[in-house]
């Protein structure tokens, strides 16, 4: 999906990083979102697949 801006208000830079962010994280097999709550504030998350390197002895939790 094309990046579009919603908000007309002017600020500073392009509001391209998390659509940059986005495209970055699901190359690498991942996931973004956000969680918002009106009055609030929003969190915005990411995460990526972790391969244990060979020979570890450390468990890796999902």
């Amino acid at each position: 999906m094309p990046f579009t801006r919603i908000a007309t208000v002017r600020s500073k830079g392009h509001g391209l990083g998390l659509s940059i962010v986005r495209r970055i994280v699901e190359k690498h097999d991942g996931r973004v979102g956000i969680t918002s709550h009106p009055g609030q504030g929003a969190t915005f998350w990411f995460e990526l697949p972790v391969e244990a390197p060979k020979g570890s002895l450390l468990p890796i939790s999902a």
